[in-house]
């Protein structure tokens, strides 16, 4: 029965691209949460998969709700998902994912798994943006590196956190939790340690937290700004769009 409550308990971490939630899956991995981490980017092939299935283009909101999003609930065969995990070696204990499509297909996860633990990882808007490689063009409306297509990226920023918070906050205000990358680098212990305790998540012990290399969240744009990487101009779209959700999230938008 207690191996069954864990199963039916994941860590959920979401957020947008960039944003950190690789550096935190990976922290909650090493104090006990099992994970599968099959790329660089710590994340497992067949939760992206499924992800894809129940919304095929993160980057494209258009028509997006959150009953489309439940209806897709139906792709996700818990059986099938705990029998790929014990091929990973799993055996009952806590466990979770990361994905940043979650940001968007959660509410078929919480669907499937209502007792499920929701971790969402929000990074300075101009850091997230001027971070984002030339991959990500592909994703942009004419092809463009992200940096010059920053109207976007920002109101996709935006509608994607929008979505999430509406949904978590009239359905499961206390299943989740709020980590802001900066803090997480500032202070990775504490950061867990508080997460930990408010979602209740069982691990097994915080020593690897202190052993981890964590570099500054120091502001990259700044850098970026240096060398011609992003406009100034490009600073004051980011801000005159995220202005509302960056101001909940306590981050400073000045760029004097």
């Amino acid at each position: 029965m207690g191996n069954e409550l864990k199963f039916d308990q994941p860590v959920i971490i979401v957020g947008f691209s960039h944003s950190g939630t690789r550096l935190f899956a990976e922290l909650l991995y090493d104090v006990g949460v099992f994970q599968v981490g099959q790329s660089k980017t710590f994340e497992w092939n067949y939760i992206q998969q499924l992800n894809d299935k129940i919304w095929s283009k993160w980057y494209d909101l258009t028509g997006i709700s959150v009953g489309r999003i439940k209806q897709q609930s139906l792709l996700i065969c818990k059986q099938e998902l705990l029998e790929n995990l014990i091929g990973f070696g799993y055996k009952g204990k806590v466990w979770g994912f990361k994905d940043p499509r979650g940001t968007i297909t959660l509410p078929a996860w919480l669907e499937r798994f209502p007792k499920a633990k929701v971790v969402i990882v929000i990074r300075h808007p101009y850091d997230v943006i001027g971070t984002l490689g030339d991959n990500y063009s592909k994703f942009s409306p004419n092809k463009r590196r992200p940096q010059e297509e920053i109207r976007f990226w920002s109101e996709l920023w935006v509608k994607s956190y929008s979505f999430m918070f509406d949904f978590l906050e009239n359905n499961f205000s206390d299943s989740f939790s709020l980590v802001k990358y900066e803090e997480l680098c500032s202070n990775p212990m504490h950061v867990i340690k508080q997460v930990v305790e408010k979602l209740h998540i069982e691990v097994s012990n915080y020593s690897s937290v202190n052993e981890m290399k964590i570099y500054p969240a120091s502001k990259k744009y700044r850098k970026f700004l240096n060398d011609g990487h992003i406009s100034w101009d490009g600073l004051r779209v980011i801000a005159g769009v995220t202005e509302s959700l960056s101001g909940k999230c306590n981050y400073d938008l000045d760029i004097s």
